[in-house]
């Protein structure tokens, strides 16, 4: 592809980015859907019932720890 100027370059830049990122979502959508179906996940005694925020975290983070318990389903 003859690229002439550095507008559709960056277009197909982005582009290839954002394919990127919905094939990196998608394996994350289908390594949960495989842990989910082969496992009974359940809250572990240690889990706060209510979680906080962190408000210095970029992203969503509670400030407790969570614990889960992985039960491998046996049917």
């Amino acid at each position: 592809m003859l690229i002439f100027s550095g507008s559709i370059l960056y277009a197909f830049e982005t582009s290839l980015s954002e394919k990127r990122m919905r094939f990196g979502e998608a394996l994350m959508q289908c390594g949960l859907v495989t842990i989910l179906s082969s496992y009974d996940v359940t809250k572990m005694e240690k889990t706060p019932s209510a979680l906080t925020h962190d408000p210095k975290a970029f992203f969503f983070a509670p400030n407790e720890e969570i614990w889960l318990d992985f039960q491998k389903r046996t049917s």
